[in-house]
């Protein structure tokens, strides 16, 4: 169900809002505030129903174009290996999904690995695989992005959350973002600008493409490195 403060798509047309409250089995969005997001309970609401909404601002949803991508550390994809995605807390990283990178890509894992020396012998084998036609992909290039995406509520009574937020920021929630998304791909830009950014995404280390939900893989071309 939606809460206030949700970020929100109307089917219908493809506007975007926030979702200033509900009453009578009614969810009020916020589609109009010229920007001001932050400020959304400042203006006027329009009564949706709930089945004409869907979670989060779908700028992203168009088909993807990230052409080959490459794991490290494993000959081959194991299906009972893959962890389906649960949030850590406090954590720019998720348990679970598969870590990959653009084949194609300037710095990529293996390069940050070489960099690092970091398991140079467990990196040392891959496979190369895509995403099918119909997978949803977020693309992140800079911290404003990762505010467009579902967050963690932080529990405002546990003092070690509230002072890992005031340093690092929001943190994604993972769980929700499968739920939309089949991908993340922190592209070589958003990277850099996140690194160090608020939020953060400091350790993905290198362009990223996490895959959240395995049925989005497409194997018709697989190849072992």
């Amino acid at each position: 169900m939606f809460k206030q403060g949700d970020k929100v798509t109307y089917n219908p047309t493809g506007e975007q809002g926030v979702v200033k409250g509900l009453f009578n089995n009614g969810v009020y969005v916020v589609f109009d505030c010229g920007g001001h997001w932050s400020k959304y309970h400042n203006y006027t609401s329009q009564r949706c129903e709930a089945s004409n909404l869907s979670y989060g601002w779908d700028k992203n949803n168009k088909k993807h174009d990230l052409g080959d991508l490459i794991h490290w550390g494993d000959l081959f994809f194991k299906d009972d290996k893959f962890e389906e995605i649960k949030n850590k807390v406090c954590s720019v990283k998720p348990i679970g999904g598969l870590w990959t990178s653009p084949i194609d890509s300037l710095y990529g894992w293996k390069d940050w690995v070489k960099e690092n020396d970091f398991h140079t012998e467990k990196y040392n084998c891959g496979f190369v695989f895509n995403l099918n036609d119909e997978a949803k992909v977020f693309e992140i290039n800079s911290p404003k992005e990762i505010m467009e995406l579902p967050l963690l509520e932080i529990d405002v009574g546990s003092i070690e959350e509230k002072s890992i937020a005031l340093i690092w920021g929001e943190f994604i929630d993972f769980e929700k973002t499968s739920e939309i998304y089949d991908a993340i791909h922190l592209t070589e830009e958003g990277q850099e600008r996140t690194r160090f950014g608020k939020p953060s995404l400091y350790g993905w280390d290198c362009e990223t493409v996490l895959v959240l939900n395995k049925e989005a893989i497409d194997f018709s071309d697989f190849v072992r490195l």
